[in-house]
């Protein structure tokens, strides 16, 4: 996804990651036509998917069940839509955090941007 990348990058120029305008984001992106395929797909290129990183989490093939088949009784697209889009806002903003400047590397503040300073600073 670029969105992922593009938070990299915002993150390397001192932006900071809303996670709420993410989500919004994620959530636009997801339909019942593209779901299957953002759940069984490796979006971010992490040789993992969602459906993949469930199995590895929950290790309950009923939880998975319940999230992909529409016959299940405990199936609910509308919650199924709402864990993919947490799960890629977090996938987002681990990019993000991977994007930041190292703390040494760019400032004589640490690598903080002035948000973080302030908000840091002011408690």
């Amino acid at each position: 996804m670029d969105i992922a990348s593009e938070a990299a990058s915002s993150a390397a120029k001192g932006g900071e990651f809303n996670k709420n305008r993410q989500m919004a984001t994620v959530k636009k992106l997801i339909n019942p036509k593209n779901l299957r395929s953002l759940m069984y797909d490796d979006v971010f290129n992490t040789n993992s998917s969602f459906i993949e990183d469930i199995r590895e989490a929950f290790d309950h093939p009923e939880m998975e069940d319940a999230l992909t088949n529409p016959k299940h009784p405990m199936y609910n697209e509308e919650q199924t839509q709402e864990f993919l889009a947490d799960y890629f806002a977090k996938k987002i903003e681990q990019e993000h955090s991977k994007g930041k400047p190292k703390p040494d590397e760019t400032n004589e503040y640490g690598g903080m941007s002035a948000s973080e300073l302030v908000q840091k600073y002011s408690k």
